[in-house]
C-alpha cells in the first residue's frame, strides 16, 4: 500500500503576491458603489432625511479635526526629530538671534 502525503493547505495570504487575493480585493469589495448605496439607505431610514445632513456635516467636521491634529502631530515630532540631530529650527534660528534684553546679537 503506498501512501501519498498532500501538501501543506493553508489560506491564501496577502503577502503570496497572487493578485486578486488577500487584503486589496476585501478593501475593494467593502467600497463598491453597491454597498456604498445600501449603506447610506440604511442611514437614511434610520436617521431620517432631517438628520442626515447633519450627520454628515458632523462627520466632515471630525475628519477634517483629525487631519489637522495629524499634521500638527507630525510637524512636531519632525521639530522635535530636528532639535535631536542638531539641525536649526525655524524657532530657535529666530532665538538665537535674539539677545538678553531683545537685543540683536
Amino acid at each position: 500500500m503506498r501512501f501519498v502525503v498532500p501538501e501543506r493547505s493553508r489560506a491564501s495570504s496577502a503577502f503570496d503576491g497572487k493578485r486578486g487575493e488577500g487584503v486589496g480585493t476585501v478593501l475593494g469589495d467593502l467600497l463598491s458603489p453597491l454597498h456604498i448605496a445600501l449603506l447610506l439607505i440604511v442611514a437614511l431610514l434610520i436617521f431620517g432625511p432631517r438628520r442626515l445632513p447633519e450627520l454628515g456635516s458632523a462627520v466632515g467636521k471630525t475628519i477634517k479635526e483629525f487631519q489637522r491634529s495629524m499634521n500638527e502631530a507630525r510637524a512636531s515630532m519632525q521639530t522635535t526629530a530636528a532639535i535631536d540631530e542638531g539641525k536649526p529650527t525655524a524657532a530657535s534660528t529666530v532665538a538665537g538671534s535674539v539677545g538678553e534684553a531683545g537685543k540683536p546679537n
